[in-house]
């Protein structure tokens, strides 16, 4: 699918299902506006071409105590591929990205307690970075860390590559009363402790995978003209992350079919009297890795290794 473009509708689909993979064919049809039977069709092609990597069910960052670092700048590596070399071993790890002035991107996903400073040395050590940002995202999810129980690891573990599993299967699997999964599934999701998403590699298709660096000259009133802008721009505007140390600082993440769409996001984000600075970066290639949370998913929910 390298060579073919996603359209409006296909990105509608992946803009619901990366907050939500649990989502049914007909939720995502009323989101989208298409039959349900076309939701089914664009999940099958997409899956089938590698667009869409995998589904997934992981505890949320913030119900473990943990951390969600950006930390980017321009580095003296040339490729995705080189940094993959130098960086592929770090666990904290979670997104790397490669963009077209040379800039490259790493999500730093770290336990409760880790060091931020250390963790950043790695990364501009590693990426051979110059005096690299570092970015603390805010997470939302969750006021606090979360106790998941022994039953809470086996279900995590049961959805994790398959998050629109039924939980009568997902009993089954795990030889338990449904009605202790439905209780302990539902307490996890009115706390908001499980992310559903989807892996999703924007290198398999033609489009245009674009991050924006934007200013704001006043952050407490920015959420009306996220809002607007993600409206706007709906759905190629996936998502606007803000950060507790750069309370001034925003970035977002559009999948588009051309510069010209970047150049109506910018014009979009100009316009708009709270932003200032505003920067397009689109990028070249990027790639999701496996982090310490899965291996911990592994080790909490995976039968074999409790015994």
């Amino acid at each position: 699918m390298k060579d073919s473009m996603l359209e409006r509708n296909d990105i509608g689909v992946l803009h619901v299902l990366l907050r939500d993979s649990r989502a049914s064919e007909q939720q995502i049809a009323e989101i989208v506006n298409i039959a349900p039977r076309g939701v089914e069709v664009r999940m099958e092609n997409m899956i089938k071409e590698g667009v869409i990597r995998s589904m997934t069910a992981k505890p949320s960052l913030a119900s473990l105590g943990a951390r969600s670092v950006l930390v980017y700048g321009k580095s003296r590596l040339r490729s995705i591929e080189e940094a993959l070399s130098h960086l592929g071993g770090n666990e904290s790890i979670a997104w790397i990205a490669h963009s077209t002035g040379g800039r490259f991107y790493a999500a730093l996903h770290l336990k409760k307690g880790e060091d931020i400073d250390a963790a950043v040395r790695s990364v501009e050590s590693g990426a051979m970075m110059l005096r690299p940002t570092a970015a603390v995202r805010e997470l939302f999810d969750l006021t606090g860390p979360y106790r998941y129980s022994s039953l809470d690891w086996k279900i995590v573990y049961s959805l994790k590559d398959d998050p629109r599993k039924a939980l009568q299967d997902v009993a089954i699997e795990l030889g338990v009363a449904e009605a202790k999964v439905v209780e302990r599934f539902e307490k996890m999701v009115v706390n908001g402790v499980l992310d559903f998403s989807i892996d999703l590699d924007t290198n398999s298709v033609s489009n245009l995978l674009c991050m924006f660096h934007v200013e704001s000259l006043h952050p407490e009133g920015t959420e009306s003209a996220v809002e607007d802008i993600m409206t706007k721009h709906s759905p190629n505007m996936l998502f606007f992350n803000t950060y507790s140390n750069m309370r001034h600082m925003l970035t977002a993440m559009a999948v588009v079919d051309d510069f010209e769409e970047v150049k109506a996001i910018v014009r979009s984000l100009q316009e708009r009297e709270e932003f200032a600075y505003i920067e397009a970066d689109p990028i070249i290639s990027s790639t999701l890795l496996k982090t310490w949370c899965d291996k911990l998913i592994m080790k909490k929910g995976d039968p074999s290794l409790r015994r």
